[in-house]
Order: C-alpha cells, then structure tokens, then sequence
C-alpha cells in the first residue's frame, strides 16, 4: 500500500543454533524465528534465547514473537 503504516512488516529468522545474539533484527510488526536456535536443545541456550526474544521484542518493536522449534531443538 502507499500508505506503509497500512502494511504489516514480517522479520523472518532461522538457523542461529545458539549465536542469536550477533544477528542484526531489523524492526517489524511480527517477528518470526523458523526453527534451530539452538545447537541440540541446551537449556542455557534455551533460556539465553528467550531472553533474548524479549529483548527484541521491545527494541524491534514487536507485536508479535512466533518461534518454531526445529529439529535441533530436541528438548522441544
């Protein structure tokens, strides 16, 4: 749309497997993260990373956080 606060702003993410923090998230409306944040399930990765989620959540500007668990992410 020409007006861009009609539009919905997708921040699609996959793939960290632990090293979330050195990636650069752009701001958006609804973040996505598409499986594999940690290497195999680690709790500390597990907690670093919802902490980190929140973190983005608020200095992104999201409304939304969708997280899918991946096949690396056995505990899940």
């Amino acid at each position: 749309p020409k007006d861009r606060t009609e539009a919905t702003r997708f921040v699609c993410i996959s793939d960290t497997h632990g090293k979330h923090r050195g990636v650069a998230v752009p701001q958006g409306d609804v973040l996505i993260h598409a499986g594999d944040f940690t290497n195999t399930g680690e709790e500390a990765q597990v907690l670093d990373f919802a902490n980190w989620l929140v973190e983005e959540k608020q200095k992104g500007g999201f409304s939304h956080v969708v997280v899918i668990a991946g096949n690396h992410d056995v505990t899940f």
